[in-house]
């Protein structure tokens, strides 16, 4: 049986798009142990999801969060418990 990690999953809104949001996150997520993507949706939103232990994960998510704080208004977040799916952090397109 394969290990099942923590996995979350972020919807981020406000000025989100054009400042180096995305960017921020691959240079954190090169500094955490942890995988997934990032990338920018049609509506303006940015859509974030990253695995790794419960506690890389969520110290790679405050420090986006600390650093991107100015351009963030609202964030909606979901977690869950599963398999591992990806191979490294990406930036998606």
């Amino acid at each position: 049986m394969k290990k099942r990690i923590f996995f979350l999953k972020c919807l981020y809104e406000g000025d989100v798009q054009g400042v180096g949001f995305r960017y921020k996150a691959f240079q954190f997520a090169q500094t955490f142990p942890v995988k997934g993507f990032i990338k920018n949706m049609p509506d303006g939103r940015v859509q974030l999801e990253v695995e790794g232990e419960s506690t890389d994960v969520l110290a790679f998510k405050k420090a986006l969060d600390q650093a991107m704080t100015s351009h963030i208004q609202h964030t909606t977040v979901e977690n869950t418990w599963r398999t591992a799916s990806f191979a490294s952090f990406d930036i998606a397109h």
